[in-house]
């Protein structure tokens, strides 16, 4: 804005027609008694997975077997035991339509986290991830930072957590303990996503931002 007053911000979206969850993205999640819980990230997430990496330890330590956690990418150095990573298939690697359809209608959990090291940097990035879980009907839980406290709805379309190792570990027990719970998280934020964060849902103000910016 110092520079130029004709500056306009669009909203992430996500295109709908690409991210296609399955009818009930938490199916089989419960085989067994057996909470998933995941993350998704590029692998450059060393630190902000730090922020749960005692967490997850004391959820096994606690439920065992009864609890998965399962990384997407994210770490560039060693993960900690407790973690599984794991790789798309070689057909979802090249591009993001092919990502976006094996994220959406493989990657089966009940809970995904969103963990995010409050700082100047990370307060300028975009809550995409809300975006990516609520779209699979995930239920999020995410830390209580920018930009995540602009969109979620705490306690109604996600969790929002302080950064500490004892509110990471107690939200997480919380939702571990209650599926029905879980389950009211992950299609209230389903909902969310596509009332307000689709292409199709955002369609008439890009339209108006558009014809503002041309003319």
């Amino acid at each position: 804005m110092a520079f130029n007053r004709n500056v306009f911000v669009i909203p992430n979206a996500l295109d709908e027609c690409l991210w296609q969850p399955a009818d009930d993205p938490q199916r089989d999640t419960d085989r067994n008694g057996q909470v998933r819980i995941l993350y998704m990230g590029t692998p450059t997430h060393d630190d902000d997975l730090a922020l749960v990496a005692d967490p997850i330890r004391r959820l096994k330590e606690k439920y065992g077997d009864r609890v998965a956690f399962t990384c997407i990418g994210g770490f560039t150095k060693k993960p900690p035991e407790t973690a599984r990573v794991v790789k798309p298939p070689k057909w979802a690697e090249p591009t993001y339509p092919e990502f976006a359809k094996w994220m959406a209608r493989s990657c089966h959990c009940d809970i995904a986290v969103a963990p995010l090291v409050d700082n100047g940097f990370n307060s300028h990035k975009s809550y995409i991830k809300y975006l990516d879980y609520g779209i699979c009907g995930f239920a999020p839980v995410l830390s209580d930072v920018q930009p995540y406290r602009a969109v979620v709805r705490d306690g109604e379309t996600g969790v929002l957590v302080t950064n500490t190792p004892e509110h990471w570990f107690d939200a997480l027990c919380a939702l571990i303990e209650d599926p029905a719970r879980r389950g009211e998280l992950g299609r209230n934020a389903h909902e969310d996503v596509l009332a307000h964060h689709t292409l199709a849902a955002q369609a008439e103000e890009r339209r108006r931002i558009w014809s503002e910016i041309l003319s």
